[in-house]
């Protein structure tokens, strides 16, 4: 419940950041500038570890999901870690201290963990949904038998 509160939080701060890197009075004092690119990188790194976990918890619950989405979830999981890592690793001054043509390397990293979650994205479609049955039944998961089943709209 905790961590539904607190991705909410990180996704409510992160266009006001976002707006305040791109066209606010950030941009003009490079303090300020320093300081609000630092705190988006932590933000992007808090939104990250947190679909982590839920990827995780995803991961652990076997009986849940088909078993076949379990290595893309495992996928999708450990891409989010790493790119939290890196998301982290921006948030230290030294990247913004380092530039490339007047632009703090902060901002490169950021446009290549962005690059790099498109191609994971898409290799995770090539190897794990490929794989996927090519039947349109619907998974049931096996229910434990001191449950009853419920049937809608039969009398």
């Amino acid at each position: 419940m905790w961590l539904n509160i607190l991705l909410l939080f990180f996704v409510s701060i992160e266009p006001y950041l976002l707006s305040l890197i791109s066209f606010g009075p950030s941009a003009v004092n490079h303090a300020m500038l320093a300081f609000t690119s630092q705190i988006y990188a932590l933000d992007l790194t808090g939104l990250n570890v947190i679909l982590g976990l839920f990827a995780q918890v995803l991961t652990n619950k076997e009986e849940a999901i088909k078993p076949e989405l379990i290595g893309g979830y495992t996928w999708l999981r450990n891409t989010q870690f790493v790119c939290a890592g890196l998301f982290a690793l921006s948030a230290l001054p030294v990247f913004w201290y380092w530039m490339i043509e007047g632009t703090p390397l902060r901002f490169y990293l950021w446009y290549a963990i962005l690059a790099s979650i498109w191609v994971s994205r898409g290799l995770q479609h090539l190897l794990f949904l490929k794989r996927k049955t090519k039947t349109c039944e619907r998974y049931v998961p096996p229910r434990s038998p001191d449950k009853p089943v419920i049937s809608y709209g039969q009398t």
